[in-house]
């Protein structure tokens, strides 16, 4: 068994505290800062997936941290989302359309599937990320 390096504790506790400022971000400041977008629309999907995907392609990439450290950060990401999920926000856990009167309902199973899939989502991303960096790293050995 290796032994972690004296800095990648540092680093991951950083991810974590990025984890939880990009989560307040998301989830408490911006339904606030422009309410007109939540809770589902297009540019509310795009205000969740864009950051998530941008910071955690970057963070792979510019960190050295393992994948496990990653899978610990979006875990901690899904336990936020099951405690205060918005009850909708960004479409999570919302049934149907808002078309012609109806009115989507909010479901807390499919809250969970979503939250399950947004995290296979982030999961797959970054093992993509991973893969693209050693590449990166063989082609200038």
């Amino acid at each position: 068994m290796r032994k972690a390096r004296p800095g990648s504790w540092l680093q991951a506790a950083l991810l974590c505290g990025t984890t939880i400022l990009l989560y307040g971000l998301l989830f408490l400041l911006l339904p606030r800062l422009c309410p007109r977008f939540y809770p589902q629309s297009n540019e509310a999907s795009a205000l969740l997936l864009i950051p998530l995907s941008l910071l955690s392609t970057a963070g792979v990439l510019l960190y050295e941290l393992k994948l496990w450290h990653w899978m610990g950060s979006d875990l901690l990401l899904g336990l936020m989302l099951l405690l205060y999920d918005g009850k909708g926000l960004y479409g999570i856990g919302l049934r149907g359309v808002l078309l012609d009167g109806s009115v989507p309902r909010y479901s807390k199973a499919l809250a969970l599937g979503m939250i399950l899939g947004l995290l296979l989502l982030m999961l797959l991303l970054q093992s993509l990320s991973f893969l693209l960096k050693r590449l990166l790293q063989r082609k200038k050995a």
